[in-house]
């Protein structure tokens, strides 16, 4: 499980991981606020996280295209930091919707920068560093999804970051439902 920081009610679930320490519970990084009547803001306020209503973007596309990278990085160095600072350590670090994998805009350095920033604080992180044609986020040219693959398992090299092998994503097709397998 992981728990977005920004997202009011934040605190009650760093409260349940901390009495709960027996649950691997992380923290979920969030570019995106995607419901139109439950919608939260950046920590860090940087202009480009947020859409012209003052909220984080609807989208990972979105999120992609006009986040800029240092407001990026600070926006996910405050979110991890703001969890420490209640008391919580996390287990590992993923991202909400995809929108740090750079599947949507093939701005790839997003994913470099979360598995750098995973490695500054030693956090395994949830990406993959195996593909699989079955299992391609729908919507994702696959050369892009192999791409993000490839570069995963090196940057995760280079930072020290432990990366599961694959990522079944909510849309995976019918064929895979069968079984994990």
């Amino acid at each position: 499980s992981t728990i977005m920081i920004p997202c009011p009610k934040a605190k009650e679930a760093v409260d349940f991981a901390i009495e709960n320490p027996q649950y691997a519970i992380g923290v979920h990084l969030t570019t995106t606020a995607e419901w139109e009547t439950y919608r939260w803001k950046a920590l860090t306020n940087g202009p480009s996280l947020h859409d012209k209503e003052g909220y984080m973007w609807h989208t990972g596309e979105d999120a992609d295209k006009y986040g800029k990278y240092e407001e990026i990085e600070a926006e996910i160095r405050a979110q991890i930091d703001l969890a420490h600072s209640m008391g919580m350590k996390p287990s590992h670090v993923d991202n909400h919707m995809g929108s740090l994998y750079g599947h949507y805009t093939g701005r790839l350095g997003l994913s470099k920068l979360a598995l750098k920033i995973c490695g500054s604080y030693g956090y395994a992180y949830r990406l993959y560093t195996k593909h699989d044609k079955r299992i391609c986020p729908n919507g994702t040219p696959y050369i892009l999804y192999s791409a993000v693959t490839l570069l995963s398992k090196l940057w995760g090299k280079k930072y020290n970051v432990v990366i599961p092998d694959y990522l079944l994503f909510p849309d995976w097709n019918d064929d895979m439902r069968v079984s994990y397998e």
